[in-house]
């Protein structure tokens, strides 16, 4: 590739994709919904005074994505604000709740447009970091899987060494795609499928020959160490506030699955998808299933209401210093 756009995975398998486990999502709910329709009230019972603390710690994650997202675009624009970032990450997160992926191209179409980057630098830009994500939300679930709840296994391995490894894979995705990408492309009658996963891989290999500063990754990882944390302390809140006590080991399985959610979307946020997750991974651990879809819908709301607010603000904000800059 030079310069140009990555080609698209067949349009129509994912769509085909989507309607299949839209398909699963609804059958599941009506399923479900009969026999707890009134415990889903519950969730209208706490919108008080009481989700403040939630709200304030994800505000606080909204400005470390922000921190984060900034730190990678002053290497290309050294005059990029920290609030320019705010704006690129509120509306990109509030976008994607409303049509899939479409946060993600917003971001590409920014940075290629307001930055001068090309399309393969501006998929690194945001890659190296969405990788980065993975890798610790992995690891620290690992950690706290293997320190404090080791008991917890799946296949008769615990669950600690399966995030390990799932991290370790991860790690290692930069050197394995190269390797990949030539034996897809030794396979006989290339299929269109099998070409699509092979381009999928070739853009992989070629993220990560935009290198970055050592320095640069540290810092983020830090960031994204401190944001995974301030997610499982707001998961804990979201439980308590439904009478459910629950350990940071669990919590950290909880907060994986939603930070992975926000990677790929199927449905617009997800909707759908992640309560099933969420409702499955409850039962799995010994809570209650409800329970588990309850915390989805109750931080849906209010990450909903914190990334309008912080978007609008943002804009505004942006507005007032393009007006004041014009006169």
């Amino acid at each position: 590739m030079k310069g140009d756009v990555p080609a698209k995975p067949n349009s129509r398998l994912l769509r085909w994709l989507r309607w299949a486990v839209l398909a699963v999502v609804l059958f599941y709910f009506a399923d479900h919904l009969q026999d707890n329709l009134g415990d889903y009230g519950r969730v209208a019972m706490v919108l008080d005074w009481r989700i403040a603390p939630i709200v304030a710690l994800t505000v606080v994650i909204m400005m470390l994505a922000a921190w984060r997202f900034w730190l990678g675009m002053l290497l290309s624009d050294p005059g990029h604000s920290y609030l320019h970032s705010l704006r690129h990450v509120t509306v990109s997160r509030l976008l994607n709740t409303l049509i899939p992926q479409s946060g993600f191209a917003y971001k590409i179409g920014s940075l290629t447009r307001e930055s001068g980057l090309s399309a393969p630098q501006a998929i690194s830009q945001l890659f190296i970091f969405i990788w980065l994500d993975v890798i610790v939300s992995l690891l620290i679930a690992s950690f706290l899987l293997l320190f404090i709840r080791s008991d917890l296994s799946i296949m008769e391995l615990p669950l600690g060494i399966v995030f390990g490894g799932a991290a370790i894979v991860t790690i290692l995705l930069p050197a394995l795609a190269g390797p990949l990408t030539s034996l897809l492309a030794r396979i006989p009658d290339f299929t269109p499928t099998a070409r699509a996963i092979s381009e999928r891989f070739a853009e992989i290999s070629q993220v990560f020959n935009y290198r970055r500063p050592n320095k640069l990754i540290w810092r983020a990882f830090m960031i994204i160490a401190i944001s995974v944390a301030v997610s499982i302390w707001r998961m804990e809140l979201c439980f308590e506030l439904f009478g459910a006590q629950v350990d940071w080991a669990i919590l950290g399985m909880f907060v994986v699955l939603n930070r992975m959610s926000n990677i790929v979307s199927i449905t617009p946020g997800n909707i759908g998808i992640l309560e099933l997750g969420s409702g499955i991974l409850s039962g799995a651990v010994g809570l209650s299933e409800v329970d588990g879809v309850l915390v989805v819908v109750l931080n849906r709301i209010v990450t909903f209401l914190v990334l309008t607010g912080m978007a609008a603000a943002s804009i505004i904000h942006q507005r007032i210093v393009d007006h004041l800059a014009s006169r």
